[in-house]
């Protein structure tokens, strides 16, 4: 298996963090052999800092989407940019006979550790049912940065897929949470998704996020309405927000969630997807929950 790989990464905006990013992936152990960057029309002076790069390495690429999107959102648009990039990179490859036997995506706002994606690429040699991995997330926080404590699925945000298995899913799902979704067409299509924490990969921009926590939550309730969540789930993940910080995610998650629900809005079409998120995610996060109350309780009788 070739460990070769392109990378793609939409920005917008992202002058404070790009150089961060761009010296990360320059110095990384083993490099992509093409990286796409998609400049979502920003108005800031991200694009020189890519042009800057891309003058002094070849396998960096600068590209704009073909339409401009009227305001920043986290549904549609991303996996419609994403998908723009990774069809440049292919048609790209293929005029200049480059071969890869991995496609990734990191975003305009991480940095990856220097061997992120030689670790990666390891485990996918160990393993060749694996599909789609990542490193852990770190973070930024006010008061510096958190390792989430669940190990979780892979991460879209700094994420590699085998070629294979991405071909075999269609791409990039063009779909709200594209990644959860990915997952998921890549475990119903025999595959393996797993994240390691023997990689990291850092956020430079503060945890909330450019459009701030309730916008944020409100899109997650609606990208969880819409790729299948019971209403059940959903209902238990908003109390479960609510007593956590920032407080203010459960109501924005409850509210996003039933607007749509209430409104009758279109779901995603993959019927394998929806029962997935609907009865299979149900059963796990129970599971998973019995087997951390079993565990907790064994602890205590020691």
């Amino acid at each position: 298996m070739s460990s070769n790989y392109i990378l793609i990464t939409p920005i917008k905006n992202e002058e404070k963090n790009i150089n961060e990013l761009i010296n990360s992936i320059v110095n990384q152990t083993i490099r992509p052999v093409l990286w796409v960057i998609i400049n979502d029309y920003s108005t800031d002076n991200s694009y020189m800092h890519i042009s800057e790069a891309e003058n002094k390495c070849p396998w960096i690429r600068c590209i704009k989407p073909a339409s401009e999107r009227k305001e920043r959102d986290l549904g549609f648009h991303l996996p419609k940019v994403m998908h723009e990039g990774f069809d440049f990179a292919y048609k790209t490859c293929k005029s200049e006979n480059i071969s890869f036997g991995f496609v990734g995506n990191v975003d305009g706002d991480i940095r990856p550790d220097r061997n992120y994606f030689e670790n990666l690429i390891k485990e996918f040699k160990i393993n060749p049912k694996l599909g789609v991995a990542s490193g852990s997330p770190v973070i930024k926080c006010e008061d510096g940065y958190v390792r989430p404590k669940t190990a979780g699925l892979p991460s879209g945000g700094a994420i590699l897929i085998n070629k294979k298995c991405f071909e075999m899913c269609g791409g990039i799902p063009q779909s709200y949470s594209y990644d959860s979704v990915l997952n998921v067409k890549a475990r119903l299509n025999g595959w393996e998704v797993k994240r390691f924490s023997s990689s990291e990969h850092y956020s430079t921009r503060y945890a909330q996020g450019a459009d701030g926590n309730w916008k944020r939550y409100v899109t997650q309730g609606k990208s969880h309405y819409y790729i299948g969540y019971s209403p059940l789930l959903a209902i238990l993940k908003g109390i479960k927000y609510s007593l956590s910080f920032p407080h203010i995610a459960g109501p924005a998650y409850t509210y996003g969630y039933m607007r749509d629900m209430l409104t009758l809005k279109n779901k995603i079409p993959d019927k394998d997807v929806q029962h997935y998120f609907r009865y299979r995610k149900f059963k796990e996060i129970a599971s998973r929950q019995l087997n951390s109350t079993i565990n907790q309780k064994g602890i205590h009788n020691k």
